[in-house]
This record gives structure tokens, sequence and C-alpha cells, in this order.
């Protein structure tokens, strides 16, 4: 039943062309059939730019999810990083305030007298109060005419008893300065002249560069026979207000009396 349908199918698609190629004859029967073929040809080339344009579509949208995937994934990992960082700061921190020296915390001073060692001043009665009470200048002793200027220089240098007490005006006016969290570290120099004692102090702490500022001007405005040995800043951060830094102070003292 079904081939004889499409026999009658295939009969009348004969009879339909033939009649069209009477009607139009052969050119126009040709002619014909390159419309067809072109309005085909049309309809891939339509569908074919379609396909292109729904795959470019694709392609942008996965290079977008790509992108934006990428972002997340950058940011995630700045983030790890800060977090890190901070992190790794925090123990930096934490160490350097464990490993402090007991001079650099307050109520606490460096006895000179007993080997350069940390001592407390509740265990060292003959110092109790040194680190509270301020530095008085020593008097230099009075001295004939024509006294050498090396002596006169000499004299006018505070005793080695007073070292105590002006550790503990440094550390005082490191305070008053804003810089109580300062890490010291003490350094006894190799003598230069007879009768002369060098004793280099060093305060380290991330401030701002006015903290010491007011630390140098202190010090120096007090302690007339303080130096400064060196100073550094680094600031780790363009836009940080933080600045870590290192400034040293030497503490000149006679070891005698002037003769």
């Amino acid at each position: 039943m079904i081939k004889a349908q499409l026999i009658r199918l295939g009969d009348s698609l004969r009879r339909g062309l033939w009649r069209w190629r009477l009607r139009l004859g052969a050119a126009g029967l040709a002619a014909l059939a390159l419309a067809a073929l072109a309005g085909g040809a049309a309809a891939v080339l339509a569908w074919q730019a379609r396909a292109d344009q729904a795959q470019e579509a694709q392609l942008r949208q996965a290079l977008a999810q790509a992108s934006d995937s990428l972002a997340r994934q950058r940011q995630a990992e700045a983030q790890r990083a800060a977090q890190q960082q901070e992190q790794i700061k925090q123990a930096a921190l934490a160490q350097a305030q464990a490993e402090r020296p007991p001079a650099a915390r307050p109520g606490m001073r460096m006895d000179a007298r007993a080997g350069d060692e940390f001592v407390d001043p509740e265990q060292a009665p003959q110092g109790a109060g040194l680190a509270a009470a301020p530095a008085v200048p020593a008097t230099p002793p009075v001295l004939p005419p024509g006294t050498a200027p090396a002596r006169v220089l000499l004299a006018r240098l505070p005793p080695l008893a007073q070292r105590d007490d002006d550790l503990a005006l440094v550390l005082a006016l490191a305070r008053e300065a804003g810089l109580a969290n300062a890490r010291a570290q003490y350094r006894r120099l190799e003598p230069r002249s007879t009768g002369i004692q060098r004793l280099e102090i060093t305060l380290a702490a991330n401030e701002d560069f006015e903290a010491w500022r007011r630390l140098m001007v202190g010090v120096l405005n007090r302690l007339p026979h303080a130096a400064v040995s060196g100073a550094a800043w680094s600031r780790p951060q363009a836009e940080g207000g933080a600045t870590e830094a290192r400034m040293g102070f030497v503490l000149y003292h006679r070891t005698g009396a002037v003769q």
C-alpha cells in the first residue's frame, strides 16, 4: 500500500514538472531551478550565520565566566596573603614582646655595676626608685685656671655612678614620646679615651616619625653628655602611617675623679 502511494506521488510530481515545463519552457524551468537553489543556499547561509552568532555568544559567556572566576580566585588569594601577612606580623610582634629585655619595661633598669645584668629594683635596694627619678647632671668640679682642655671636658661628664639614672631617664622619655613598646638593647663600647666609658642604648619600635623626633629632642635636652649614634627609618607600606625605626644613643661617663 505504501509502495502504491509512493508511485502515485512520483507520477504526480512528474506530471506537475511536465506541466511547468510546458508553461515555462526549458529556459524558464532552468531559471526556476536556479532560483530554488539560490533560495536554498540563502537559507543555508542564514542558518550558518545564526549558528555562528550562537557559538560566539557562548564563547563570550564562557570567557566572561572564566574572567569572573579568575578575578574571584585572585581576590581570595590576596585575602589569604593579607591574612598570612597579618598573622606573621602578629607573631613577630608577640615574639618581640616576649624577647623584650626587662630593662625596656616600666619599673626595670640595668645595673651597670652588677656586670651589665638586668635586675629588678626591688631586688637591688641600693637602686630602688632610680627608674622614676629624673637624672640630675653632676656639678663639674672647680678646676684651677690653666687646666688642660681635655681635663675640662672630662670634668663636664657625670660620674659612672649616674649611668643607671641616665638609662632610666632615656626609657622614661621614650614612654613620654609614645614609644612605651620600644625594644631596648644595650652595648658597652670599647674605650677610646682614658677615664671615659661609653654605653650605647638602641631603641626599636613601629611608630611614626614624630614620636622619634620627640624622643631625640628630649634626650639631647635632658642629657648633655648623650649623643645620637644612629637612626634608621623604613615604611613597609607607601600609604601606611606606621614606621619601623631604630635609634641609638651613646652615654658618656667618667670612670674616676678629675685630678
